[in-house]
């Protein structure tokens, strides 16, 4: 990805070699956002590390958020149970200064869903979750399928199968 990044700064194009048109890449926002940092002269092996970091603790932070808008739970304490579980993740931690796109992807998907419940609510417009979900796409292609299980958990949900509705 840092070696289509930087032909990408450089002018070259989502390149792996100059002047081959060979796609090589699974994650085109994250490739990007590096394209981004090292057109601002930003060395890419040290700034991706902080670049996952910062959607590890949203992700954080959006789980607790979820947890006390839509968790029904009998004391607001209880809202801090899910965050600390997903801090403490081996996976989370281990991710969150890889230098890859994976805590961006899984902090997108959860937003996602998140913006799911808050339309089903009406607490967010329509179609907020779809945004979230093709940024995820953007950042890693199996975001479409989260999309399309999204979808058809709203219809299971709302026992409806008109997909007029749904969308």
């Amino acid at each position: 990805s840092m070696r289509y990044a930087r032909h990408l700064s450089e002018g070259a194009g989502l390149t792996f070699n100059p002047g081959e048109r060979v796609e090589g890449y699974t994650n085109f926002l994250w490739t990007v956002l590096l394209g981004a940092l090292i057109r601002l002269g930003a060395d890419p092996v040290r700034w991706a590390a902080w670049a996952s970091l910062v959607p590890a603790l949203g992700l954080v932070v959006a789980v607790y958020g979820h947890g006390r808008r839509y968790g029904n739970l009998p004391h607001p304490g209880w809202a801090l149970v899910a965050p600390a579980l997903v801090a403490a993740h081996p996976f989370l931690l281990a991710e969150s200064v890889g230098g890859l796109e994976t805590t961006w992807f899984v902090l997108l998907a959860f937003l996602g869903f998140e913006r799911q419940s808050a339309e089903a609510a009406g607490r967010a417009r329509a179609g907020s979750s779809a945004a979230a979900f093709a940024l995820a796409t953007l950042m890693r292609p199996e975001g479409a399928l989260l999309f399309a299980v999204a979808l058809g958990g709203r219809a299971l949900a709302t026992r409806q199968l008109d997909w007029r509705h749904v969308l």
